[in-house]
């Protein structure tokens, strides 16, 4: 890929393009590395503005090498064809009043529907594994939902 091609893509597909180059199965990957199931998605999808930390870019960049050298790797090559061309953005849309109220009756609802989930799994004094990942996945709504907010209020700050 050449590096006008590299400047023009967003974080997620250079991640979902690595993945897919290296033949990982991200299910496989994020069990390896202890990532939460559905953490590849998530930094892979245009709608989630979630993606890795450090560490975490660190940990990906060596697995999608499969042994190469890590300077050949798509997400390094994209990284230094942003930053050599000052391409890389941080400018966040600030969130209008009514995008505001939806997200924080999105945030409540979300929070109701983890108490309800924890309050369900629990009652029997006992927490099995469809429980577990129903009270997760509730949490990981929660937390999504809290990003989308305070990503959205930082141009205010």
């Amino acid at each position: 890929m050449d590096h006008e091609q590299l400047k023009k893509m967003d974080a997620a597909s250079v991640i979902w393009t690595a993945i897919q180059l290296s033949g990982l199965k991200r299910r496989q990957a994020e069990k390896t590395q202890e990532w939460s199931r559905g953490t590849i998605d998530r930094w892979t999808s245009a709608k989630d503005p979630h993606l890795p930390n450090m560490d975490d870019l660190c940990e990906l960049i060596v697995m999608t090498a499969q042994g190469r050298p890590a300077g050949e790797n798509i997400m390094v090559q994209w990284l230094i064809a942003r930053a050599n061309d000052g391409a890389l953005q941080y400018d966040v849309p600030a969130l209008t009043p009514d995008e505001l109220a939806r997200l924080f009756v999105e945030f409540s609802s979300d929070f109701g529907a983890s108490a309800i989930a924890a309050f369900d799994a629990l009652k029997d004094q006992q927490i099995v594994r469809v429980e577990a990942l129903r009270m997760n996945r509730a949490l990981m709504d929660i937390i999504s939902t809290a990003q989308q907010i305070q990503q959205g209020l930082v141009p205010y700050i």
